[in-house]
């Protein structure tokens, strides 16, 4: 069973800071989406491999747990997977401590389990082999049995949207464990918001206990002509020269549909015009929303006839 690298799988370093690490996973994850390569069989493969890999890089505690393993993944190949060579004691005396597979906020096999639609199975062999085997050691006591926990195990899935539809809100299907389930984004969700849906984890599997819990990470894919600070939307629009002189007014398609700017004579390149209520709503109250601000781009001609030139020539002539 191969060893999974997953620094190399996101082409970072193994001392890339967490930026450098959501950076490249959105880079990649965006080129190598199933949807944007419908004719390619190997995006899916990729994809998963990509999410496997943030997965467990994007959380400070996984990450401390795999790099720990790395040290010694030569062993590890050479045992067979687990077998023989690699001392698994070693690596899994944090869960006997109570850091492993019980960490901070929830279980940290079961909050990655299922960050791929499919669950674990949609992970890779070492993946399955590491951590489960992990998940068991820590699970089990002295006396060999193992012990119940009053929750089952949470489930984590990763859901891409563009921007113009964290503006207006939306609704996803997605695929769990082999369950879909419907999923309503309300408008003004943000990139790296992490939805938890009660209840959606794994089932209960013994008398009083309670299904886990689904954690969804919200991933907003930049938009070509808008961008967003806070709850402000910030886009250009485009100012001929002449209308910037004299004034005037320009049409500009907003995702509320096309307003009409007015255009003050004498408007500057760079003038930011504020449209009030039309930015992004805010996260906890989608009934109020921040502006959009509309930057002015002169546009300068450059094919000039013979006469324009020698108009301006005549005006400038009048300047001086």
């Amino acid at each position: 069973m191969e060893f999974q690298d997953y620094y190399k799988t996101l082409g970072v370093s193994r001392s890339a800071s967490q930026d450098d690490i959501k950076k490249a996973y959105r880079k990649l994850a965006r080129e190598n989406h199933p949807d944007a390569k419908p004719d390619d069989p190997e995006a899916e493969k990729r994809f998963k491999a990509i999410s496997e890999a943030y997965a467990v890089l994007s959380d400070a505690d996984k990450r401390k747990k795999y790099d720990r393993l790395g040290s010694q993944y030569r062993q590890y190949e050479r045992g067979g997977g687990g077998q023989g060579g690699f001392d698994w004691s070693q690596w899994t005396s944090g869960a006997r401590q109570g850091q492993g597979a019980q960490g901070q906020g929830g279980q940290f096999f079961g909050d990655i389990g299922s960050f791929f639609s499919g669950g674990v199975d949609g992970f890779s062999d070492f993946f399955q082999s590491v951590f489960n085997r992990e998940n068991g050691n820590a699970a089990r006591g002295a006396g060999g049995r193992a012990r119940i926990r009053n929750q089952a195990r949470n489930y984590e899935a990763t859901v891409e949207i563009d921007q113009r539809e964290a503006w207006s809100g939306v609704e996803r299907l997605i695929a769990v464990n082999g369950k879909k389930i419907k999923l309503k984004l309300k408008p003004g969700v943000r990139d790296g918001q992490k939805l938890k849906i009660s209840g959606k984890g794994e089932p209960a599997a013994a008398p009083g206990q309670t299904a886990g819990d689904l954690y969804v990470n919200i991933h907003v894919r930049p938009d070509k002509d808008v961008t967003v600070e806070g709850n402000d939307l910030h886009r250009e629009a485009k100012v001929d020269l002449y209308t910037a002189i004299l004034g005037g007014s320009v049409e500009v398609k907003t995702w509320s549909g096309t307003v009409k700017l007015n255009i003050q004579p004498g408007t500057q390149n760079g003038h930011k015009l504020r449209l009030k209520g039309l930015g992004m709503p805010h996260a906890d109250n989608s009934a109020k929303k921040g502006d959009l601000i509309v930057t002015v781009n002169i546009e300068i001609p450059g094919d000039l006839s013979a006469e324009e030139k020698k108009i301006y020539e005549q005006l400038a002539a009048l300047r001086r």
